[in-house]
Formats: structure tokens, sequence, C-alpha cells
């Protein structure tokens, strides 16, 4: 149905829980409930997500305190945060730093609220939240001495995993014959599906050329082992991290959860969050039990959809045994999320309100949505259009608002945030191997942190070449701006070379 212009979206006249300052580091601030629509967004003829006190308590991981459409008492430690930081980032003059900020301080009050009920989660949300200001302080104190700092890292910790999924996107960028600045071959990649050809490319030499495996769910670690990271490299690479005020490291291979002493290595930076983006076949019971117990690790649960389109991709029963991985988390009262690559044939079945009811009943409390990047030939009509991504923006936006759970899109609202935030201006990506790359689709590297610090790392003549190069990066038309202009971003690389 096609709403006329001036019209609202009409979904903030069903019952839902108190709505909260949306999640919005990739998305306009604005609530997209309250904006001129323009774009198709069918509301639903009854809201699955009413969430009457018997539904919550019977689905929910934490059930809401009291009514849900009652209103939650404001934490005011992190409300005073939320002040402290736009004060802060006032005076930034990078806007997507701006909303970055912001963004995640509404985040964190959100997710106080949705975890009302267990306290000791919700001590923990406070306590994150001064450690996050304290982290948008020590960056800006860097940005003032001349050093730009990222507030967020993808780091891939390894090349192993062991699903075998049709067009696996990290997969596809595992091979290289050319040798460069980190230890050996590694993915780097986020986890998302995609089928690609392109390998790394380095300073040191010429690309090589890959091609994605076919065939699907074949269980048994890959990857080239001994070519990745060691501890002591990671180590020292979350050591700069926190001393630059990065306080976010989302980490991704691979499977990371293959990676021996992983966990280990993250409970030794308490202050750092760790989204990791794993399939789930790894987390049992004990598993979950310790995560619950180290709760800056906050798994995400990969999937590409419902049963039928997840096991079509991962392999027949990979979902009967995520669904299990989160029902392990569910019992140990462990916070977790989940992520989808977004491609034009799954967007309606990904944002399906029955589909996303079942994961809330599971006990997901956090959405990823990935848009998916062309990156092999032949797959163009798998991304969005641009109608489509108005689409999601428009469905992401009302379950923000009706539904007791965070919902973050990739890349989102560039407008928001004046462009692309990748190449270290809002993240940077760490593959396997330790090279420091713009972006997991733009593999692309003239520095390592292989013997050399993250803050050295981050000078790379690439990465600000492309921060400084804001007509050609700067686009904020949709879609991944780098792998639309990667034969750009190559000429940088050689440029810069020569």
């Amino acid at each position: 149905m096609l709403l006329e212009p001036g019209e609202t979206r009409g979904f903030d006249k069903f019952p839902s829980v108190r709505r909260h300052p949306p999640f919005t580091p990739f998305h306009n601030q604005k609530s997209l409930l309250t904006q001129p629509a323009w774009a198709p967004c069918t509301p639903p003829s009854r809201s699955p997500y009413r969430f009457p006190a018997t539904f919550s308590s019977s689905v929910a991981m934490w059930p809401l305190t009291g009514e849900p459409d009652t209103d939650i008492p404001v934490i005011p430690e992190l409300w005073r945060g939320t002040a402290e930081v736009t004060a802060l980032t006032s005076t930034q003059h990078d806007q997507g730093i701006r909303v970055y900020n912001q963004g995640l301080m509404d985040l964190l009050n959100t997710a106080a609220r949705i975890c009302m009920s267990d306290p000791a989660q919700t001590g923990f949300i406070a306590r994150t939240a001064a450690s996050q200001r304290r982290a948008a302080k020590t960056r800006e104190r860097w940005e003032e001495q001349g050093t730009h700092v990222p507030p967020l890292l993808i780091i891939s910790v390894t090349s192993e995993c062991n699903l075998n999924c049709k067009g696996c996107y990290a997969r596809a960028q595992h091979h290289d014959s050319t040798a460069g600045p980190g230890p050996g071959p590694g993915p780097g990649a986020l986890g998302v599906s995609g089928e690609g050809g392109n390998a790394r490319v380095r300073a040191g030499g010429a690309a090589g050329t890959a091609g994605a495996s076919g065939t699907s769910g074949t269980v048994g670690a890959t990857g080239i082992a001994g070519r990745d990271m060691d501890d002591a490299t990671l180590r020292a690479v979350l050591d700069n991290a926190s001393e630059l005020g990065i306080s976010v490291a989302l980490l991704a291979g691979g499977e990371p959860l293959t990676r021996p002493g992983l966990l280990d290595i993250a409970s030794d930076y308490p202050d750092i969050l760790f989204p990791v983006f794993t399939n789930g076949l790894l987390i049992d019971d004990d598993l979950a039990t310790r995560m619950r117990r180290q709760r800056n690790v906050i798994p995400v649960l990969s999937l590409e959809g419902n049963q039928e389109i997840t096991d079509d991709r991962r392999g027949a029963g990979v979902w009967s045994r995520v669904r299990g991985a989160a029902q392990a988390l569910r019992r140990a009262r462990v916070f977790f999320g989940s992520s989808f690559t977004v491609r034009s044939d799954t967007l309606d079945a990904l944002t399906d309100e029955h589909f996303i009811a079942e994961m809330i009943g599971l006990g997901c409390r956090l959405f990823f949505f990935v848009e998916y990047v062309p990156v092999q030939p032949g797959t163009d009509s798998w991304e969005l259009t641009q109608d489509q991504r108005a689409e999601l923006a428009c469905r992401v936006g009302a379950l923000r608002s009706s539904t007791p759970a965070l919902y973050v899109a990739f890349p989102g609202d560039e407008e928001a945030t004046g462009g692309c935030l990748a190449a270290g201006r809002g993240f940077v990506h760490i593959s396997a191997r330790g090279d420091v790359e713009p972006c997991p689709f733009a593999p692309y590297s003239d520095s390592s942190v292989c013997g050399v610090s993250l803050r050295d790392a981050l000078k790379s003549p690439l990465l600000e070449a492309i921060r400084a190069d804001r007509d050609q990066f700067g686009d904020t038309s949709g879609g991944c701006a780098l792998w639309r202009r990667r034969e750009q971003v190559r000429a940088l690389l050689q440029r810069n070379r020569a």
C-alpha cells in the first residue's frame, strides 16, 4: 500500500511497548514513524507485537516490568550519560561520529529498559555506558592531537570455519596468491553471505582471484592453520584499541568461536564490547553459561532467514542447531542477537512479522540487517533496489517502535552519517592475517598490525586517501560505496604504492 505524501506511517496507532529512542548510528535520528511517507510500507492488519503480559512472560527472555504499555522507569545514570555524550560530540566536526556516539547511548538506554527485570544485566549496561562515555572523551583527545580514532573495530579473528556455506563471502576472499604485510591469507568478513571473486589486494603485489564453493553445509574446519594473527598480536591490537578509546570490537571470521582461547582474551578487556558474529554451532549450555559470566561478549547468531532459506544456504539441519544454540543462550539468560544478510529475494521473509516474533520468542533481543553486496558477477539482482532500501528502513523503524528488541541496519541511512563510515572514519577492518582494510567489503590494504601498533597502522595512506576523497566515497545514494567504486580504491592503492 502506498501512502500519500505527508501521511504518517500509522504503526504508532498499535499498542506497543513504550517507544524508546532508536539506535541510529546508521539511521536518521528522527523517527521514521513521524516522517512524511514516500516509500511503500504496508502496515499489518493487526500488530503481532502487542506482547500482553501473558505472552511476554512466556516468550521473552526477560519479561518486561509490568504491562508493556506502561512507562518503564528511566535509568538516571544512562540518561545523564546521554547528555554528556551530546555535549561532548557537539564540537566534533564529523557528523557521522556525532550520530554514532549518540546512537550508542540510545542503544544502551533501550537495552537497559528491555533488561529491566534482570538487575545484573542492567547494572552491566550502566557500567558499559560509563565506559563508553570515557572512551568517547579519549577519542576526542586523540582527535585534538591530530590522530583520528574510529569508535569501532571489525576484527576477523580466524580463517577457520566449521561450515561450508553456499556463496560464503569470507571464503571468497580467503584465497590470495600474493604475499603481503601480514602472516598469511585470511577471509576478513562480517560473517555475511555473498559470493565473491575478489581476492585481497595489497600494496605488496597484484590481486589474485578466488571463487566460492557452491556446496553448502559441509561441516569440518577449513582455513589455513597457523596463518592467522597469533594471540600476542591480537592482544596488542586490543591493548592499543583500549588506549585509543576504541570501545567496540566486532569479532568475525571464519567462525570466531573456532579460535582457541578467544573468550579468555576478551575477558581481559572488560571495557570493550565484543559482539561475536557466529554460526552458533559451537554454543552449548556450558559455553552459554560462560557467556553469562562474561557479559561484554555478545553472541550474534548468523542466519539467512527461516528454516527453509537457512538450510538451503548453510546446510540441512543448520536452522535446528542454531535454534538449539538460541535456546541454550536463553536458558543461561544471555543477551544475544541475530544477523541477517538482506537480499532482494529475502527482504520479505526477514522482516516478516511472524519470523521476528519467533526470534524474539527464542530470546533474541538484537537484530542486524546487513544489505547484500553483489561481490560475484551475476548476482546483481540480489542487491536491494532503492525502493527496497526505503522499504527496509520503514519496516525496521516500525519494529523499533513496537517490539522489545534493538535493530541495526548496515549500511543504513548514510545521509544521517554524512556518507560511508568505513576506512577508519567510523570503523576499520582487520583481517585474520592482520591487514588493516577499509571495510570487509573492500579487502585492500597497505598496512598491517603485525609488528606495528594499531595507532600507526591507522595512519595508512590508503585509509587517509579514502576519507579525504568525499566526492567519490561520500556517496549516500545507497548500497556499498566502496564496492561500487572498487576500481577507484584499487587505483588509490597502486598510486600510494608507487
